[in-house]
């Protein structure tokens, strides 16, 4: 299966990465900055094992492969998934599914729209991962990505599964979406913010009660879409951030970097959905203000 990768960052590369070294065809599309050191030297991977080298994979800043593409996974930002999806449209061939590994749940509708002639199919990515400097991914755990149990009648999941990805099947996506969605609501623009280690944040005395009224906030939001979360969400937040302790989230990331944030599909998607239905949602309003906030370059 000849695999490419739009939008080749962190967890592109990785999962290209994967996905090359059990053998596979794979072209990562992305910033010229890490192609040019991937196609001299190949890309790394690191961990806290060790380092590796992939160096049978092809890396591109254009976008002709995609017409040959009998697999595309679709890494871009959700901020860039309009201009992704006129990508495909304009190359891809009908029936060559695309994964959106993007997060937040308004992705893979989008891509849906734009590309009716194509299964896509949404893709919950659990992988720590970060670029340390081009072409070398840094990898600090997790490598499992959650899909519909539908697709395991597609060709592209024993390929998945047979490189060492951790493929994990449920049968409602959508609840694992909105459950996702709501961790990413709780503890990314908390980090950001205070740009902190989950595990630093987790000696805040306080924090253990305002995290419960944020995510109480989120729940009901959620049960007024019509989605029951399950009444773990608490106790998976803390655990999480208790297996993450080192870790600062993806929106801490892009506010260090001058990057924009994908805050408008964590809690903007949630202030958004609480005014639809009649839900105040003062505490994700907060956090969302104050992330756009940060966002602003300084005069």
């Amino acid at each position: 299966m000849n695999t490419v990768v739009l939008g080749a960052g962190a967890v592109g590369c990785f999962f290209g990465g994967l996905l090359a070294e059990a053998g596979h065809s794979v072209t990562l599309i992305g910033r010229a900055v890490h192609v040019e050191r991937i196609q001299a030297e190949g890309l790394r991977i690191e961990t806290a094992s060790g380092r590796r080298w992939v160096r049978d994979i092809a890396a591109s800043t254009g976008l002709e492969c995609l017409k040959g593409a009998s697999l595309v996974l679709c890494c871009t930002k959700s901020a860039q998934i309009d201009e992704a999806a006129q990508f495909l449209g304009a190359r891809l061939n009908a029936h060559v599914p695309v994964l959106s590994l993007q997060n937040g749940l308004t992705s893979a509708e989008r891509l849906r729209k734009a590309l009716p002639n194509n299964p896509v199919w949404p893709a919950l990515v659990y992988a720590a991962v970060g670029m340390n400097e081009p072409g070398v991914v840094a990898h600090r755990g997790g490598q499992r990505l959650c899909l519909d149990a539908r697709c395991r009648i597609e060709p592209f999941f024993n390929v998945l599964s047979d490189s060492a990805i951790e493929c994990q099947l449920y049968a409602d996506m959508e609840a694992m979406r909105w459950h996702k969605l709501l961790v990413n609501c709780a503890l990314n623009a908390l980090s950001a913010i205070s740009q902190s280690t989950y595990g630093a944040l987790l000696e805040v005395p306080a924090l253990k009660t305002w995290l419960g009224e944020l995510i109480r906030e989120c729940v009901e939001v959620a049960r007024a879409c019509g989605i029951e979360v399950g009444a773990t969400l608490e106790h998976d937040v803390l655990e999480l951030m208790q297996a993450m302790a080192h870790q600062r989230s993806s929106t801490a990331q892009d506010l260090a970097r001058g990057r924009p944030t994908e805050i408008d599909e964590f809690n903007g998607f949630l202030m958004q959905k609480g005014r639809e239905h009649g839900v105040l949602t003062p505490i994700n309003t907060t956090l969302y203000t104050l992330i756009k906030a940060l966002e602003t370059p300084s005069a």
